[in-house]
Protein backbone atom coordinates (compact mmCIF):
# COMPACT_ATOMS: atom_id res chain seq x y z
CA UNK A 1 0.00 0.00 0.00
CA UNK A 2 1.29 3.44 -0.49
CA UNK A 3 0.47 6.62 1.43
CA UNK A 4 0.95 10.31 0.83
CA UNK A 5 0.78 12.42 4.14
CA UNK A 6 0.31 16.26 3.71
CA UNK A 7 0.42 18.69 6.93
CA UNK A 8 -3.14 20.50 7.61
CA UNK A 9 -2.42 23.52 6.57
CA UNK A 10 -4.48 27.22 6.97
CA UNK A 11 -4.03 27.83 2.93
CA UNK A 12 -2.57 25.17 1.21
CA UNK A 13 -0.28 25.78 -1.63
CA UNK A 14 0.30 23.29 -4.46
CA UNK A 15 3.02 20.99 -4.30
CA UNK A 16 5.96 21.98 -7.19
CA UNK A 17 5.38 20.11 -10.38
CA UNK A 18 8.81 17.76 -9.47
CA UNK A 19 7.17 16.83 -6.20
CA UNK A 20 3.70 16.26 -7.93
CA UNK A 21 5.20 14.25 -10.20
CA UNK A 22 7.30 12.04 -7.68
CA UNK A 23 4.61 12.15 -5.35
CA UNK A 24 2.06 10.60 -8.52
CA UNK A 25 4.46 8.04 -8.85
CA UNK A 26 4.53 6.87 -5.36
CA UNK A 27 0.94 6.91 -5.28
CA UNK A 28 1.22 3.94 -7.88
CA UNK A 29 4.55 2.31 -6.32
CA UNK A 30 3.85 -0.62 -3.55
CA UNK A 31 5.22 -0.19 -0.31
CA UNK A 32 6.06 3.36 -0.50
CA UNK A 33 5.45 6.69 1.35
CA UNK A 34 5.41 10.83 0.49
CA UNK A 35 5.50 13.01 3.42
CA UNK A 36 5.39 16.82 3.06
CA UNK A 37 7.85 18.16 5.62
CA UNK A 38 8.19 22.01 4.75
CA UNK A 39 4.45 22.74 4.73
CA UNK A 40 5.39 26.11 4.75
CA UNK A 41 7.49 26.16 1.51
CA UNK A 42 6.48 23.07 -0.18
CA UNK A 43 10.15 22.77 -0.50
CA UNK A 44 11.09 19.53 1.15
CA UNK A 45 9.51 16.00 1.46
CA UNK A 46 10.30 13.01 2.92
CA UNK A 47 10.21 9.61 1.02
CA UNK A 48 9.92 6.07 2.74
CA UNK A 49 10.56 2.98 0.28
CA UNK A 50 10.73 -0.23 1.90
CA UNK A 51 11.92 1.15 5.19
CA UNK A 52 14.65 3.18 3.33
CA UNK A 53 14.53 6.95 3.56
CA UNK A 54 15.32 10.09 1.36
CA UNK A 55 14.70 13.64 1.44
CA UNK A 56 13.71 15.03 -1.93
CA UNK A 57 13.54 19.46 -2.34
CA UNK A 58 11.95 21.28 -5.04
CA UNK A 59 15.45 23.65 -5.24
CA UNK A 60 18.38 22.86 -2.71
CA UNK A 61 18.47 19.03 -2.02
CA UNK A 62 18.56 16.81 -5.31
CA UNK A 63 14.70 15.33 -5.79
CA UNK A 64 17.06 12.20 -7.09
CA UNK A 65 18.26 9.51 -4.40
CA UNK A 66 21.26 7.83 -5.91
CA UNK A 67 24.18 10.10 -6.22
CA UNK A 68 26.71 10.76 -4.07
CA UNK A 69 28.24 14.36 -2.38
CA UNK A 70 31.20 13.76 -3.74
CA UNK A 71 29.87 12.65 -7.50
CA UNK A 72 27.34 15.81 -7.61
CA UNK A 73 29.50 18.41 -6.31
CA UNK A 74 32.36 17.43 -9.38
CA UNK A 75 29.24 17.68 -12.03
CA UNK A 76 28.09 21.03 -10.48
CA UNK A 77 31.35 22.77 -10.74
CA UNK A 78 31.72 22.75 -14.69
CA UNK A 79 35.40 24.19 -14.21
CA UNK A 80 35.36 20.77 -12.77
CA UNK A 81 33.52 18.62 -15.25
CA UNK A 82 34.99 20.47 -18.38
CA UNK A 83 38.82 19.16 -16.69
CA UNK A 84 37.77 15.56 -15.96
CA UNK A 85 35.97 15.31 -19.56
CA UNK A 86 39.30 16.72 -21.18
CA UNK A 87 41.24 13.97 -19.25
CA UNK A 88 38.87 11.00 -20.32
CA UNK A 89 38.85 12.71 -24.00
CA UNK A 90 35.34 13.20 -24.22
CA UNK A 91 34.07 16.57 -26.36
CA UNK A 92 33.40 19.08 -24.97
CA UNK A 93 31.88 22.82 -25.17
CA UNK A 94 35.05 25.61 -26.88
CA UNK A 95 36.06 27.42 -24.02
CA UNK A 96 37.84 28.50 -20.80
CA UNK A 97 36.77 30.04 -17.27
CA UNK A 98 38.04 33.16 -15.51
CA UNK A 99 37.36 35.13 -12.19
CA UNK A 100 34.46 36.92 -12.29
CA UNK A 101 35.80 39.84 -9.10
CA UNK A 102 38.68 42.00 -8.77
CA UNK A 103 41.86 40.62 -8.17
CA UNK A 104 41.85 37.40 -9.85
CA UNK A 105 45.94 37.31 -9.78
CA UNK A 106 45.39 35.94 -6.06
CA UNK A 107 44.63 32.94 -7.15
CA UNK A 108 46.04 32.47 -10.65
CA UNK A 109 43.16 32.74 -12.76
CA UNK A 110 42.78 35.30 -15.55
CA UNK A 111 40.17 37.55 -15.18
CA UNK A 112 37.72 39.81 -17.11
CA UNK A 113 40.70 41.71 -19.38
CA UNK A 114 42.03 38.00 -20.61
CA UNK A 115 38.41 37.34 -21.31
CA UNK A 116 37.96 40.23 -23.78
CA UNK A 117 41.35 39.05 -25.52
CA UNK A 118 39.55 35.02 -25.27
CA UNK A 119 36.56 36.56 -26.91
CA UNK A 120 38.44 38.19 -29.78
CA UNK A 121 40.24 35.00 -30.50
CA UNK A 122 36.71 33.04 -30.36
CA UNK A 123 34.69 35.61 -32.46
CA UNK A 124 31.76 37.03 -31.50
CA UNK A 125 29.17 36.75 -30.11
CA UNK A 126 30.14 34.28 -27.14
CA UNK A 127 28.40 32.42 -24.46
CA UNK A 128 28.86 33.66 -21.00
CA UNK A 129 27.72 31.33 -17.77
CA UNK A 130 28.00 31.10 -14.07
CA UNK A 131 30.68 28.29 -13.42
CA UNK A 132 27.73 26.70 -10.80
CA UNK A 133 24.16 27.40 -10.94
CA UNK A 134 20.95 25.62 -12.44
CA UNK A 135 18.13 27.10 -14.53
CA UNK A 136 20.33 28.83 -17.32
CA UNK A 137 20.40 31.85 -15.14
CA UNK A 138 22.71 34.25 -15.83
CA UNK A 139 23.45 32.23 -19.11
CA UNK A 140 23.76 34.35 -22.15
CA UNK A 141 25.62 35.38 -25.61
CA UNK A 142 27.68 38.80 -25.39
CA UNK A 143 28.32 40.60 -28.53
CA UNK A 144 31.45 43.34 -27.57
CA UNK A 145 33.48 43.96 -24.43
CA UNK A 146 31.12 45.89 -22.47
CA UNK A 147 28.65 43.76 -22.58
CA UNK A 148 30.92 40.80 -21.26
CA UNK A 149 32.04 43.12 -18.70
CA UNK A 150 28.36 43.88 -17.17
CA UNK A 151 27.67 40.08 -17.72
CA UNK A 152 30.57 39.08 -15.56
CA UNK A 153 29.82 41.86 -13.37
CA UNK A 154 25.96 39.97 -12.73
CA UNK A 155 27.68 36.92 -12.16
CA UNK A 156 29.90 38.22 -9.86
CA UNK A 157 27.15 38.29 -7.48
CA UNK A 158 27.04 35.34 -6.59
CA UNK A 159 29.48 33.18 -8.27
CA UNK A 160 33.22 33.93 -8.54
CA UNK A 161 34.26 32.15 -11.52
CA UNK A 162 32.58 32.35 -14.77
CA UNK A 163 32.53 30.51 -18.22
CA UNK A 164 33.01 31.41 -21.31
CA UNK A 165 32.29 29.50 -24.75
CA UNK A 166 32.14 29.27 -28.67
CA UNK A 167 28.14 30.37 -29.05
CA UNK A 168 27.33 27.01 -30.86
CA UNK A 169 24.40 27.24 -33.27
CA UNK A 170 23.35 23.46 -33.48
CA UNK A 171 20.77 21.70 -31.98
CA UNK A 172 20.83 20.99 -28.46
CA UNK A 173 20.11 17.20 -26.26
CA UNK A 174 19.69 15.38 -23.28
CA UNK A 175 20.13 12.21 -22.41
CA UNK A 176 18.55 11.08 -19.14
CA UNK A 177 20.78 8.46 -18.00
CA UNK A 178 21.06 5.96 -14.91
CA UNK A 179 23.91 3.70 -14.19
CA UNK A 180 25.64 4.42 -17.06
CA UNK A 181 22.79 3.02 -19.22
CA UNK A 182 20.19 5.74 -21.43
CA UNK A 183 16.73 5.66 -20.17
CA UNK A 184 15.62 8.40 -22.75
CA UNK A 185 16.73 11.36 -24.77
CA UNK A 186 15.07 14.59 -26.56
CA UNK A 187 16.00 17.49 -28.52
CA UNK A 188 15.34 20.49 -26.36
CA UNK A 189 14.54 23.78 -27.34
CA UNK A 190 14.89 27.95 -26.80
CA UNK A 191 12.09 28.91 -25.49
CA UNK A 192 9.69 30.90 -27.86
CA UNK A 193 7.19 33.01 -28.17
CA UNK A 194 4.08 33.13 -30.95
CA UNK A 195 2.51 35.89 -32.10
CA UNK A 196 -1.14 36.40 -31.93
CA UNK A 197 -1.41 39.98 -33.37
CA UNK A 198 -3.09 41.37 -30.69
CA UNK A 199 -0.42 41.04 -27.64
CA UNK A 200 3.29 42.62 -27.95
CA UNK A 201 6.19 40.95 -27.19
CA UNK A 202 7.07 41.65 -23.82
CA UNK A 203 3.03 40.42 -22.64
CA UNK A 204 3.72 37.19 -24.43
CA UNK A 205 7.05 36.55 -22.62
CA UNK A 206 5.08 37.78 -19.28
CA UNK A 207 2.68 34.89 -19.90
CA UNK A 208 5.70 32.20 -19.99
CA UNK A 209 6.96 33.75 -16.53
CA UNK A 210 3.71 33.50 -15.30
CA UNK A 211 4.37 29.97 -15.27
CA UNK A 212 7.62 29.68 -14.00
CA UNK A 213 7.82 28.48 -10.48
CA UNK A 214 11.40 30.46 -9.01
CA UNK A 215 12.00 33.63 -9.71
CA UNK A 216 15.87 32.59 -11.57
CA UNK A 217 13.78 30.96 -13.56
CA UNK A 218 11.62 34.14 -15.32
CA UNK A 219 13.16 35.38 -18.83
CA UNK A 220 14.32 38.74 -18.28
CA UNK A 221 16.09 41.53 -20.54
CA UNK A 222 18.49 39.68 -22.18
CA UNK A 223 21.59 40.39 -24.54
CA UNK A 224 20.10 37.42 -27.18
CA UNK A 225 16.70 38.69 -26.73
CA UNK A 226 17.91 42.24 -27.99
CA UNK A 227 20.22 41.37 -30.53
CA UNK A 228 17.03 39.36 -32.17
CA UNK A 229 14.72 42.52 -31.76
CA UNK A 230 17.06 45.07 -33.16
CA UNK A 231 17.84 42.68 -36.22
CA UNK A 232 13.83 42.03 -37.03
CA UNK A 233 13.83 46.59 -36.13
CA UNK A 234 11.42 44.87 -33.02
CA UNK A 235 11.45 46.32 -29.58
CA UNK A 236 9.32 44.19 -26.42
CA UNK A 237 6.35 46.67 -26.86
CA UNK A 238 5.56 45.60 -30.72
CA UNK A 239 2.79 43.47 -31.67
CA UNK A 240 4.14 40.17 -32.86
CA UNK A 241 2.58 39.35 -35.88
CA UNK A 242 0.16 35.94 -35.94
CA UNK A 243 2.26 33.16 -36.28
CA UNK A 244 5.92 34.47 -35.87
CA UNK A 245 7.94 32.82 -33.21
CA UNK A 246 10.45 34.80 -31.68
CA UNK A 247 13.09 33.10 -29.54
CA UNK A 248 13.72 35.06 -26.66
CA UNK A 249 16.47 33.30 -24.66
CA UNK A 250 19.84 31.71 -25.43
CA UNK A 251 19.44 29.04 -22.68
CA UNK A 252 17.52 26.46 -23.68
CA UNK A 253 16.33 25.20 -20.26
CA UNK A 254 13.12 23.68 -20.22
CA UNK A 255 12.45 25.45 -16.80
CA UNK A 256 12.80 29.09 -18.38
CA UNK A 257 10.07 28.16 -21.16
CA UNK A 258 12.16 25.73 -23.53
CA UNK A 259 10.14 22.77 -24.86
CA UNK A 260 10.84 19.00 -25.03
CA UNK A 261 10.84 18.02 -28.55
CA UNK A 262 11.19 14.37 -30.22
CA UNK A 263 11.26 12.57 -27.15
CA UNK A 264 13.27 9.00 -27.43
CA UNK A 265 12.95 6.10 -25.11
CA UNK A 266 14.20 3.21 -26.91
CA UNK A 267 16.81 2.12 -29.88
CA UNK A 268 19.72 4.69 -28.42
CA UNK A 269 22.48 5.14 -30.98
CA UNK A 270 25.80 3.40 -29.92
CA UNK A 271 28.12 6.37 -29.51
CA UNK A 272 25.52 7.85 -26.96
CA UNK A 273 25.07 4.66 -25.30
CA UNK A 274 29.43 5.08 -24.27
CA UNK A 275 29.20 8.53 -23.72
CA UNK A 276 27.11 7.67 -21.28
CA UNK A 277 29.21 4.49 -19.98
CA UNK A 278 31.86 6.76 -19.94
CA UNK A 279 30.72 9.40 -17.93
CA UNK A 280 29.47 7.04 -15.15
CA UNK A 281 32.78 5.55 -14.88
CA UNK A 282 34.51 8.94 -14.76
CA UNK A 283 32.52 10.65 -12.46
CA UNK A 284 31.08 7.77 -10.45
CA UNK A 285 27.82 9.20 -10.54
CA UNK A 286 24.86 7.10 -10.94
CA UNK A 287 21.69 9.51 -12.05
CA UNK A 288 22.80 12.26 -14.77
CA UNK A 289 21.54 14.34 -17.74
CA UNK A 290 24.12 14.76 -20.28
CA UNK A 291 23.29 18.34 -22.04
CA UNK A 292 25.40 18.41 -25.62
CA UNK A 293 25.36 19.76 -28.80
CA UNK A 294 25.20 18.14 -32.25
CA UNK A 295 24.06 18.08 -35.48
CA UNK A 296 21.78 15.36 -34.58
CA UNK A 297 20.87 12.41 -31.83
CA UNK A 298 23.23 9.66 -33.94
CA UNK A 299 26.03 11.50 -31.11
CA UNK A 300 28.50 11.10 -33.95
CA UNK A 301 29.80 14.72 -33.26
CA UNK A 302 28.82 15.54 -29.63
CA UNK A 303 30.04 18.35 -27.29
CA UNK A 304 28.86 17.91 -24.03
CA UNK A 305 27.45 21.39 -22.29
CA UNK A 306 27.53 20.04 -18.87
CA UNK A 307 26.34 17.01 -16.96
CA UNK A 308 23.28 17.37 -15.05
CA UNK A 309 23.14 15.69 -11.16
CA UNK A 310 19.52 16.33 -10.47
CA UNK A 311 17.55 16.35 -14.07
CA UNK A 312 14.02 16.94 -13.96
CA UNK A 313 10.99 14.94 -15.10
CA UNK A 314 9.16 18.00 -15.42
CA UNK A 315 9.87 18.56 -19.08
CA UNK A 316 8.66 14.95 -20.08
CA UNK A 317 5.84 14.34 -18.21
CA UNK A 318 4.32 17.08 -20.37
CA UNK A 319 4.91 14.65 -23.36
CA UNK A 320 4.34 11.15 -21.76
CA UNK A 321 3.27 11.71 -18.00
CA UNK A 322 3.19 7.70 -17.93
CA UNK A 323 6.57 7.23 -19.07
CA UNK A 324 8.22 9.91 -16.42
CA UNK A 325 6.49 8.02 -13.70
CA UNK A 326 7.40 4.73 -15.25
CA UNK A 327 11.06 6.35 -14.68
CA UNK A 328 10.30 6.91 -11.32
CA UNK A 329 9.88 3.37 -10.69
CA UNK A 330 12.93 2.79 -11.77
CA UNK A 331 14.31 5.11 -9.95
CA UNK A 332 12.85 3.82 -6.27
CA UNK A 333 13.16 0.44 -7.67
CA UNK A 334 17.01 1.11 -7.23
CA UNK A 335 17.00 3.17 -4.21
CA UNK A 336 15.33 0.19 -2.14
CA UNK A 337 17.79 -2.08 -3.69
Amino acid sequence: MSVLLFPTMSSPKPLPENLQLLADAILQYEGAEFELIDDGTSLLGKVTVNGRVFYPSAVKVPTHPLNSANAAFLVNDKAFTYTLLDRAGVARTEGRHFYARAHPERYGMPGIPEAHAYAAVLGYPVFMKPNQGAFGYLADVCFNEAEITKQAEAIAVGDHVFHMQRAYVMPEFRVFCIDGEVIFGYERTRPTVVGDGFLSIRDLIKQINSRAEYDVQMIANNNYLAHRLATKGYNVDTILPAGEALSISAAANISRGGEVSNLITSDFPPALVELATRIHSEFNIRLYGIDFFASSFSGTDVNVIEINQNPSLKGVSTVDYDFAISVWHQILKKFAS
